[in-house]
């Protein structure tokens, strides 16, 4: 999972760097993943963005990054969701879910809960009084 975190930061960050040793399909991956995180991406639209097929993409994210795309995709929207909840403290939770791909509020506190350990209003509340 040390890959995984390296490579999501990298995303997160949109610094690149990072991701320069991983196969140069992937870092087209990556680098399309940091620009269009909020935008319905299906693993066959990210390899054809990577000239990959899909099943050699999922097994990059596999080996290289030590998880699949899906929750990779999904670790992504919810780093960013964290940023945006202490920077953006007047949007919405509503707007921050939709900003970062989520097309539904319960799906996204459903999976904010899952990836960060508390709703995304809470997790708002505890940063902002840090």
């Amino acid at each position: 999972m040390a890959g995984a975190a390296r490579g999501l930061e990298d995303i997160v960050r949109r610094e690149f760097a990072g991701i320069r040793a991983y196969h140069p399909g992937l870092q087209k991956a990556l680098t399309y993943l940091a620009h269009h995180y909020a935008e319905t991406i299906s693993l066959s639209r990210l390899a054809q963005q990577a000239c990959l097929s899909r099943s050699h993409l999922s097994y990059l994210f596999k080996q290289l990054i030590g998880v699949s795309f899906k929750p990779f995709l999904a670790a992504v929207r919810i780093e960013k969701a964290r940023r945006f909840l202490v920077e953006k403290p007047h949007f919405s939770v509503t707007r921050i879910g939709g900003e970062v791909g989520f097309g539904d509020l319960r799906h996204f506190e459903r999976t904010f809960k899952r990836w960060a350990g508390s709703t995304p209003r809470a997790y708002r509340q505890r940063a902002l009084l840090s």
